[in-house]
């Protein structure tokens, strides 16, 4: 995927990213950093899953928009998309998966193929699958296996990251809170001091 920056303080420049996806955000940790007041510390994930690029808020406090539609939930993106963070514009461009092709001598494409494995060798790859965190990875299934493990880690991650950005929500919520009733116990007690005072 190439993400290109239409506008903000990264205007004209490009990027590519690989699965299984990236962050973007204020904070340095993410793999595009947006230094402006309305992106959020951890503002949104794009990842690859099931085959497709999708997007997800992290519960941001300004919200994301793709293609002026407010982003809510996980949204499947599609090459040429627009995303809007508060100022920035990224525009999204998915290549087109391509099989391996070549021209034979009369013009016409024909794929290629790898040669057909030596029967003696191919027996002895059958007996000694690979073994990848302790599951045999000779068959389809096995392989399977591993990459959903991997898929179900990017999204306990995503969950993580969304619990953290609500987390701090909260928090800032409850010291304004503390902070009103503070001043508000203060004018109450001004309020009480200079009516007993002037009364009396």
């Amino acid at each position: 995927m190439r993400i290109t920056f239409q506008r903000g303080s990264r205007a004209g420049e490009s990027k590519e990213f690989a699965p299984p996806g990236f962050f973007i955000g204020r904070e340095c940790d993410n793999d595009i950093v947006l230094d402006c007041e309305k992106v959020s510390q951890h503002h949104l994930k794009i990842f690859f899953d099931n085959g497709v690029w999708s997007a997800c808020d992290l519960g941001s406090s300004n919200g994301t928009r793709v293609n002026g539609e407010k982003l809510s939930g996980i949204r499947v993106l599609e090459s040429n998309d627009m995303i809007y963070i508060g100022t920035e514009a990224l525009k999204i461009e998915i290549p087109e998966p391509s099989a391996a092709s070549a021209d034979d001598s009369n013009g016409v494409a024909v794929k290629i193929r790898p040669p057909a494995p030596a029967p003696e060798k191919q027996a002895r790859k059958q007996e000694k699958p690979s073994n990848i965190d302790g599951v045999k990875t000779g068959s389809g299934s096995s392989a399977d296996s591993v990459m959903k493990r991997g898929v179900n880690a990017e999204k306990r991650k995503l969950e993580q990251l969304l619990q953290d950005a609500l987390a701090e929500k909260r928090k800032k919520l409850t010291i304004i809170s503390i902070i009103i009733a503070v001043v508000a116990n203060v004018l109450i007690f001004l309020w009480w001091f200079f009516r007993i005072g002037f009364g009396g």
